[in-house]
C-alpha cells in the first residue's frame, strides 16, 4: 500500500508547527516506505504530496472554538469541518485541495485528517504545552494506522 503522511504547517509559528513537529516524531516509528512529506500548505503541493499514494494522512492545526491541544480525526475525503477556521491561511489550501483532487480525479482512497486545536500561531514562539501533549496521542495513531 502506498502511504503518505503530510505535516502541514510553519515551525516558526508556535501551535502551527504541529504538523512538521509530529513528522519529526514519526521519524523512525513508521515503516520506511510511508512517505513523510512537510508542507507549508500551498494548494499544489498537497495534491502532488499525496498524489498516487492509496492512504494520506494530514496533520494540520485548526481553530474551531475547541478547548486548545483537542484532537479531532476526520475523513478529509469529505472536506474539512465548516466550524474550522485557519489559524493562518493554510487550512484555507487544505479545503482546497481537496476539492480540486476531486476534480482532478487525484483523490486518495483514504484521506485522514488529524486537527489539533491551536492555542497560538505566534510567530517566534514553540508549541504550547497542550498541542505538544497532542502530538504524542497524533504519532502513536498514525503510527498504528500506517502499519496497516
Amino acid at each position: 500500500m502506498n502511504q503518505v503522511v503530510i505535516g502541514v504547517g510553519n515551525r516558526l509559528r508556535g501551535d502551527d508547527a504541529v504538523g512538521p513537529v509530529a513528522l519529526d516524531r514519526l521519524a523512525g516509528r513508521v515503516d520506511t516506505s510511508v512517505r513523510l512529506i512537510e508542507c507549508t500548505g500551498d494548494v499544489s503541493k498537497l495534491i502532488d504530496a499525496w498524489r498516487g499514494a492509496d492512504r494520506a494522512v494530514v496533520i494540520d492545526a485548526v481553530v474551531s472554538g475547541s478547548e486548545p491541544g483537542t484532537l479531532h480525526v476526520v475523513d478529509g475525503r469529505h472536506g474539512v469541518p465548516s466550524r474550522w477556521r485557519a489559524g493562518s491561511t493554510h487550512l484555507i489550501g487544505l479545503s482546497e485541495a481537496i476539492e480540486l483532487a476531486w476534480a482532478l480525479e487525484v483523490m486518495p482512497q483514504e484521506l485522514t485528517i488529524f486537527g489539533v486545536e491551536a492555542e497560538a500561531v505566534t510567530p517566534g514562539e514553540t508549541l504550547s504545552d497542550a498541542v505538544d501533549a497532542a502530538v504524542d496521542n497524533i504519532v502513536e495513531r498514525v503510527a498504528e494506522l500506517t502499519h496497516a
